[in-house]
């Protein structure tokens, strides 16, 4: 009984700060998107664009996906649909409509990424 107690003050100390680590991982992973979609707009070619948006969007995927373990609600609803907009830009079938997509998406991922920093 005298060794359980000293575990389990650890426990209690430890396990939270290495699940708070966990979930700054989804500010990480939205700055990763918004990153690769800067670099659609550097793109001149629609291939280029298209496989930057698609970076974009797997990135904002795994942010709302830490999000989401760390309820995160705010966070992970913004990078749900930075992640769609993402998408709608690696379909997209001209490079201007690539871009515009993609602007959404940054601005997007923008707000995720406060969100997550704040713990909401």
């Amino acid at each position: 009984m005298k060794n359980l107690i000293p575990i389990v003050a650890f426990c209690c100390f430890v396990i939270p700060a290495l699940v708070h680590g966990e979930c700054s991982d989804a500010a990480v992973a939205g700055d990763e998107s918004y990153r690769y979609a800067r670099r659609v707009l550097r793109e001149s070619s629609l291939a280029g664009a298209q496989k930057y948006a698609q970076k974009a969007e797997d990135a904002s995927k795994r942010a709302m996906d830490i999000a989401e373990e760390c309820d995160y609600d705010e966070a992970a609803s913004a990078f749900f649909h930075a992640a769609r907009q993402a998408g709608m830009a690696s379909r997209a079938g001209d490079v201007a409509t690539v871009k515009e997509h993609i602007r959404e998406t940054m601005r997007i991922a923008e707000e995720g990424i406060q969100a997550a920093e704040q713990g909401r």
